[in-house]
């Protein structure tokens, strides 16, 4: 049972009944703490004893189905990590390669400030894919186009990214100024998770350490050629807000790959609006006959680039959904191989015994 002082504490750090309730069935000797970085083998945990590197148990890494991510709560035991508590929200994303594995880049997170660029980094599609995976987490999503004190006329890049963001709100802010940070303050507060995610050189870091008032995070100058930052943030970390709550840096992602889902978040709710009133159910939204999507794009209500994203989006849920269920199938197939196996080797040797 954790008394009041140590729930006090915790709650500092995200603690809520929702991981309470967790502990109910496992040994009283466990120590809750919430991941702040990872670090390989030796996660870097707090908890109300305060901060420390700890080492994860074998058994753990044995049968866990993944590792403690940034933002996770576990449970340590003599001073190791031997659980980890259910995450309330995971943003995830698939692994490199052509695995249809996932791996959660930032769990147990409230809100995602997913971070642009009012210059050339500005990529709608990159927004929609963000905002996807934010969706999925069960995060609330932010669009911030950060460096707006760059341009001179802000409205086009603010349509833009509006467009994208399918509902979202969309701040421009500029870090460097401080300027335009109420929207993302009035987010924060106690017991509150914040992640910033984006591509690199946006301007994650600067925003963060404007937040916290001071330097928390290295930051390098803006290249001269182009206005982006310089890749500083090498891995995800939790940071202390002094209203109260965590803030969440990650390190800059060229290309969030899709970690697969049933829907695509209701991003694209427009589109689907639109598909629905199709004439044909299987409409492909190409040539067919009573299409409201061709007719949208005809008319201007909807860009071809939009189309063509949330097309993207949706041929890499289903290339995944597939090969889940083909590497569902094919272990399944396994297991039964090594169930009839084991039943003809038990036949075997009863069959001896009858000799």
């Amino acid at each position: 049972m954790i008394d009041h002082k140590t729930r006090s504490a915790l709650r500092e750090l995200g603690w809520n009944d929702f991981f309470e309730d967790q502990l109910g069935a496992q040994d009283p000797a466990i120590q809750p703490a919430r991941v702040v970085s990872e670090h390989g083998e030796r996660p870097l945990v707090a908890g109300a004893f305060g901060t420390a590197s700890v080492p994860i148990t074998g058994r753990f890494r044995s049968t866990a189905d993944r590792m403690p991510a940034a933002g996770d709560w576990v449970g340590l035991l003599d001073g190791r990590v031997g659980v980890l508590l259910e995450a309330r929200t995971a943003l995830c994303r698939k692994v490199a390669g052509r695995t249809s594995r996932t791996q959660v880049i930032a769990a147990n997170v409230d809100v995602v400030f997913v971070v642009t660029s009012a210059n050339r980094d500005l990529n709608p599609r990159r927004i929609e894919r963000y905002l996807v995976a934010v969706a999925r987490s069960g995060a609330d999503g932010v669009v911030l186009l950060n460096k707006a004190d760059l341009q001179v006329e802000l409205r086009p890049l603010l349509n833009l990214a509006r467009d994208a963001a399918g509902g979202a709100p969309v701040f421009p802010v500029s870090a460097l100024q401080n300027e335009g940070l109420e929207p993302i303050l009035s987010r924060l507060g106690p017991g509150i998770t914040a992640a910033f995610v984006g591509s690199s050189g946006v301007g994650k870091s600067t925003l963060v350490n404007r937040l916290v008032g001071h330097e928390e995070q290295t930051v390098f100058a803006a290249r001269a050629d182009d206005d982006r930052g310089r890749h500083t943030t090498t891995s995800r970390r939790l940071i202390p807000f002094p209203g109260g709550g965590m803030l969440l840096d990650t390190p800059g992602l060229r290309e969030l790959a899709m970690a697969g889902g049933e829907d695509l978040g209701g991003v694209f709710d427009d589109i689907d609006q639109l598909a629905r009133r199709c004439r044909y159910r299987d409409c492909r939204h190409e040539n067919e006959p009573g299409c409201s999507v061709r007719a949208a794009v005809e008319d201007g209500a909807l860009t071809e680039d939009r189309l063509r994203g949330w097309e993207k989006l949706a041929r890499e849920d289903e290339y995944l959904n597939r090969r889940r269920d083909e590497m569902s199938h094919r272990d399944e197939r396994m297991r039964q191989r090594a169930r009839s196996k084991e039943y003809r080797l038990r036949q075997l040797e009863a069959d001896r015994r009858g000799w």
